[in-house]
């Protein structure tokens, strides 16, 4: 380390730091990042370039359409985050929805079909037939 630097910034009791400029290239940090960024870029250009954002979006998100799969280890979602794509255009493009959860639990499915026999909403048959569908499917 250059002790000229060390001492003019321990002198420097004004603020004025203006002479680091000289001695620090403000460009180096984000020389990293655009390095990096478009060694990917060249890296996967060539790699992914025939596939189609069907092609992409299959590979990069989960069965279910839940979300991406993990990117640290899929440069496929990379691919996708490359080209502007996001989590609800691939679904469309792959078809993949996320379904409406049912988050009632059994009992409550059981006790609503009850209270709709009881104030004569459904028929018994229909109460039935409804509770053995629930009871099937559980």
């Amino acid at each position: 380390m250059d002790l000229r630097f060390f001492d003019q910034v321990t002198k420097n009791k004004a603020g004025d730091l203006s002479f680091l400029s000289n001695r620090i290239d403000l460009n180096k940090s984000s020389s990293f990042t655009s390095n990096y960024t478009s060694d990917y870029s060249s890296q996967t250009e060539s790699k992914y370039q025939s596939l189609s954002n069907k092609e992409i979006c299959i590979k990069a998100t989960k069965l279910d359409g839940s979300g991406w799969m993990p990117s640290h280890s899929n440069d496929h979602v990379k691919e996708a985050w490359s080209r502007d794509l996001n989590i609800n255009e691939c679904r469309v493009l792959t078809g993949r929805k996320i379904g409406k959860k049912d988050n009632s639990s059994l009992k409550d499915k059981l006790i609503e079909l009850k209270s709709l026999l009881n104030e004569g909403l459904i028929t018994q048959d229909q109460f039935d037939k409804k509770s053995n569908e629930i009871l099937d499917s559980y």
